[in-house]
């Protein structure tokens, strides 16, 4: 059975519209996790705000934001990844399903990420994600598990998407 479902695809395909579209639907579920959003301003992404699901955000990365961690042209807050994704991603508190927006640089910055994630994809919680379709290494080793579905993301796919994590949520949570 198919316990987890990994949505990949390149910037900008919708991967975190349909992942934040799903919470949206079930509302009813115990998420836990985080999504992030990006921030535009004039038309360009400058940044991302990043939230759990217990009302705790702020930004996590901004071309304006000043720290000893960068992404190419961004400035990361590394404590605040650490402190949401370490909260929400702890196997002991209860949840119906795992949101991970994503996996990728940040979180490969905060290697206690990587515990938490493998715990988390070996739980009997499924876990609903999104995997930076450049992080190969990563993606190659969770695509290979016989627990999870990877799906890459096309603007020509975008219809029946949704349908399709519905009725993976349906059938696990």
């Amino acid at each position: 059975m198919t316990s987890n479902f990994i949505l990949t695809g390149p910037p900008g395909t919708g991967k975190s519209v349909l992942l934040s579209n799903a919470v949206d639907r079930h509302p009813h579920l115990r998420w836990r996790g985080f999504t992030s959003v990006s921030i535009i301003e004039n038309n360009e992404r400058v940044g991302w705000v990043f939230k759990d699901f217990n009302s705790s955000e702020g930004t996590l990365a901004h071309v304006d934001l000043e720290s000893d961690v960068q992404m190419g042209r961004y400035g990361i807050n590394l404590d605040l990844f650490a402190s949401i994704a370490d909260t929400e991603l702890d196997p002991t508190q209860p949840a119906d399903v795992y949101v991970i927006d994503e996996i990728g640089l940040i979180s490969a910055m905060h290697p206690p990420f990587g515990v938490s994630l493998e715990a988390c994809l070996d739980s009997k919680t499924p876990v609903l994600a999104i995997a930076r379709e450049k992080s190969t290494e990563m993606l190659a080793s969770i695509g290979t598990r016989p627990d999870t579905k990877v799906l890459r993301v096309e603007a020509m796919k975008l219809e029946s998407m949704p349908d399709q994590i519905d009725e993976w949520l349906t059938e696990r949570a």
